[in-house]
């Protein structure tokens, strides 16, 4: 009966967000640096708190760089979680093979997994600090994307919070921008934006269709919402320690409390726009 009820109801609640989206979404683009997709013969670094938040927030992006450039991935947790109820034991190797095979499709080669667990960085920001400044030093990148302050979720803030520390600390001097994975980043506040093609939304379809072990995903619906946007969007850091003096004055944004899905869009939005908007324009300007 319930699965009744969402094969009725999700059309609905997809148009009415969709029309919601375009309202938020709906700006002009023709304002924005699109530089970044042409970016050639640079060393990159790009850290992924989790398998998939890289694909979600710039797979397209990712796609693009990839001919041209040298790409590192970093996974900061290893796909386990501290309660494990509603997913196979092995569900690290299932997230890790899953990541796999979509680098893969982008033609990345260059993949780490570090070993935290799901939703623990914030308890291991010592070690985590050391690995993100091991890596920096040693690798001489020209450009490091990481999530955005802005995330809802407190893996993704924390791993960028340990970069810049880490940027500051050892005096690294790579461009550092922001990719936006929970809608994080609104329109006005982009810096950079990478435009989609017909092409490019059918791929990142392509390449959701392999994280079937993400069963509180709406990847469909994630797709849906790249249309409307109609690019990936970026926010560049130019003065690491000046961002971080702003984000302890305005304080940090608080976790999202449900799901990546149709249903709960208009909800999660409004908790966005609510407790995490008002704060984002003033750390991101």
């Amino acid at each position: 009966m319930k699965h009744l009820i969402r094969k009725i109801f999700i059309p609905i609640f997809d148009y009415i967000n969709i029309i919601y989206a375009s309202i938020l979404w709906g700006g002009n683009l023709k304002n924005y640096e699109k530089s970044l997709s042409k970016t050639q013969s640079k060393k990159i670094l790009i850290l992924s708190p989790h398998h998939d938040d890289e694909t979600i927030g710039m797979g397209a992006t990712i796609n693009f760089l990839s001919k041209n450039n040298n790409i590192d991935i970093i996974f900061a947790t290893n796909g386990n979680l501290t309660d494990n109820k509603y997913f196979p034991e092995n569900i690290s190797y299932i997230r890790i093979q899953e990541s796999n095979e979509v680098s893969k499709l982008l033609g990345i080669k260059n993949l780490t997994n570090w070993n935290f667990t799901n939703t623990t960085l914030n308890n291991n920001i010592v070690k985590l600090h050391q690995l993100i400044s091991d890596k920096i030093r040693s690798g001489s990148y020209d450009i490091i994307f990481a999530p955005s302050l802005s995330e809802g979720t407190s893996d993704h803030r924390t791993l960028t919070l340990e970069l810049l520390h880490s940027v500051i600390k050892n005096k690294v001097d790579s461009k550092i921008y922001f990719y936006d994975i929970n809608n994080s980043i609104p329109l006005e506040c982009a810096t950079d934006i990478v435009e989609f093609s017909k092409e490019e939304i059918l791929f990142k379809k392509e390449l959701y269709s392999h994280y079937g072990s993400q069963i509180f995903i709406d990847f469909g619906f994630l797709n849906k919402i790249d249309v409307v946007k109609g690019a990936e969007y970026f926010y560049r850091v130019d003065d690491a320690k000046e961002l971080l003096e702003r984000y302890k004055k305005y304080g940090s944004c608080i976790d999202l409390k449900v799901t990546t899905s149709s249903i709960h869009f208009i909800r999660n939005m409004n908790y966005n726009r609510k407790h995490c908007y008002s704060k984002i324009k003033n750390i991101l300007k």
